[in-house]
């Protein structure tokens, strides 16, 4: 079986490669413009609807795509240049963007043209994630993977650090009583052409085929994409944590996100510079922290209580992060690395979709406090597959 090897992390030598420069940046852009329109579009839904549900409703088209787009997703990025590809879907993903705030600048923005605009992002979100993750192992050496990677996490959060606050802190000033009835009173109303050819099914069977050989890669890959999940459809309830328990406003979730953030930033660094030997013994615990944080978070019901529980489980969200991806990049060839990583996007999009579903409904018929509970239960299945993994990796 394969293992994971721990080596020293050198930052001299991670950022002198002049390809992994280039990547950190784009990366922190691209996170910063997605940050911004999720938690942009998030707030703005709940702030004309109040309504958990239509909340729900933005990240389940978001994750949509994901059940279906990663299958060939998988095998483009092993075949093609994945530089070239991460390019185009940023900019596809842009234009659509400008669209949209095109359409809300002349005043006839609705209901339906952020979900239209959200599927299209989670579009290409479905492939551009696991594209990202796999041109790591193309831009930096084998031994400095574990830096790398939190390096990326240090982009990717540091981006959606300054793009949630920015949208928290600046939403009040930005948004009008106008705007909002006009979108509540708003009525709702690729990548291949039909059939693959022989090869690409040929690949596709060959990564399913490699995934059912490797219990440890399946073991780190399901937690993983559990964390990935849990993240992700939090949102629907994050907002309406800020605004019913804590009654802070579009203010309150910028602290809130921002909390996250800082918290994963530090958690990135920290784990980029843990011993081999501690590494799993930490990423198991620090499933167990989230799955009994947010047990406990709908009862903090004070901003400063509530940012100090994002920033726990920003960090707990990050070690995980970068103990996961650094192993399976030791672990997996690169010729399957793409494979993989839209393997684990595909499960991460099927819990995503059940649990932005069940949040939704849980949160506006039971409460808060049962749709915090419901996402403990999904961080406590994290915990049994991270234990699964680290036996595995004994």
């Amino acid at each position: 079986m394969a293992t994971a090897t721990a080596h020293r992390v050198d930052w001299t030598l991670i950022w002198a490669q002049r390809g992994f420069r280039y990547f950190f940046v784009a990366m922190f852009v691209s996170l910063f413009g997605s940050g911004m329109n999720f938690a942009g579009v998030s707030w703005y839904i709940l702030a004309a609807t109040h309504s958990t549900v239509k909340v729900s409703w933005q990240v389940i088209v978001m994750t949509i795509p994901g059940l279906f787009v990663p299958f060939l997703g998988g095998v483009l990025i092993d075949r093609f240049d994945r530089r070239y590809l991460g390019v185009m879907l940023d900019l596809v993903r842009g234009f659509f963007v400008l669209l949209t705030a095109y359409i809300a600048w002349r005043g006839h923005l609705q209901l339906w043209h952020l979900y239209a605009m959200t599927l299209i992002t989670g579009t290409g979100s479905a492939m551009y994630w696991a594209t990202v993750n796999a041109l790591v192992q193309e831009v930096i050496p084998h031994s400095q993977f574990t830096g790398a990677n939190a390096a990326v996490l240090v982009g990717v959060q540091s981006g959606m650090l300054i793009a949630g606050a920015f949208v928290g802190f600046l939403y009040n000033t930005a948004a009008t009583e106008a705007t909002a009835e006009a979108l509540e009173s708003g009525e709702m109303p690729e990548v291949a052409e039909a059939g693959l050819s022989l090869a690409v099914y040929a690949d596709m069977r060959e990564g399913f085929v490699y995934l059912r050989q490797q219990p440890l890669v399946r073991a780190l890959g399901i937690t993983h994409s559990i964390m990935m999940a849990g993240v992700v459809s939090a949102n629907v309830v994050l907002v309406a944590l800020a605004n019913d328990i804590l009654h802070a406003g579009a203010r309150g979730l910028g602290f809130l996100e921002a909390g996250w953030a800082t918290g994963a930033i530090c958690g990135g660094l920290i784990a980029s510079q843990l011993p081999g030997k501690r590494r799993m013994p930490l990423y198991v615990a620090a499933c167990a922290v989230l799955a009994a944080g947010h047990m406990a978070t709908p009862y903090v019901a004070f901003l400063i209580g509530a940012v100090t529980m994002q920033v726990i489980f920003g960090f707990c969200r990050a070690l995980g992060g970068v103990v996961a991806q650094s192993s399976l990049m030791s672990i997996v060839p690169r010729h399957f690395m793409g494979r993989t990583q839209s393997a684990m996007a595909i499960l991460t999009t099927v819990v995503q979709l059940i649990m932005s579903f069940a949040l939704g409904w849980v949160a506006q018929g039971v409460g808060l406090v049962a749709g915090y509970a419901l996402l403990a239960l999904l961080y406590t299945g994290s915990t049994v597959s991270a234990i699964r993994g680290r036996q595995l990796m004994r």
